[in-house]
């Protein structure tokens, strides 16, 4: 069985005559080969006038249209961006830091465990409850809203109600993990 595609032209705004007649949206149709064959219209244009209908078309598209599949409504929108966010930066530190270390031994410069550790416990107590805050703020957020994807992946969890008391309890857990990150040790 052979197929081919069969287009016809759909609702357009009004453009220049040239234009308007080269703006042609399509709706491809596979068909069996007992449809008279047709060849679509064909319409010979200058690089120009190509052009001008390419940035024609490109106005009629929407800017994001993966971001108008979400409901801003949603309790659940800001904390599925947040965990990718968190996540991209702690990655991103993590593997700069890798670098880092594996890097400064060849130029020469002390970034090994014990240096660290005496830079840091030299550092006043307001600087280490800082710097251990703004690590382990991601990183307590990224793990316990990844856990709450986990169960909204299961099917569980989705109703308006669960959704916000499940955003409440990943909260509280965030402020007891980073307090006892931050307080230990």
């Amino acid at each position: 069985m052979s197929f081919r595609i069969i287009t016809r032209p759909l609702c357009l705004p009004k453009l220049a005559s040239p234009l308007s007649k080269a703006l042609v949206s399509q709706i491809r149709f596979a068909t069996s080969s007992s449809v008279p064959k047709r060849s679509p219209p064909l319409l010979k244009t200058t690089s120009t006038e190509a052009r001008q209908l390419l940035i024609a078309q490109r106005k009629l598209r929407p800017i994001a249209p993966h971001l108008t599949v979400y409901d801003s409504g949603q309790t659940w929108f800001s904390a599925s961006a947040w965990t990718r966010i968190t996540g991209v930066t702690l990655s991103g530190l993590t593997y700069l830091f890798f670098i880092a270390y594996s890097t400064t031994s060849t130029l020469g410069i002390p970034l090994d465990s014990a240096t660290m550790a005496a830079v840091f416990g030299g550092l006043p107590t307001a600087v280490k409850v800082g710097v251990k805050t703004l690590v382990a703020a991601p990183f307590a957020y990224h793990f316990w809203n990844g856990i709450r994807h986990l169960v909204w992946d299961s099917g569980r969890g989705l109703s308006k109600a669960q959704l916000g008391r499940s955003g409440v309890l990943v909260g509280v857990l965030v402020v007891g993990t980073v307090g006892g990150l931050v307080g230990w040790a």
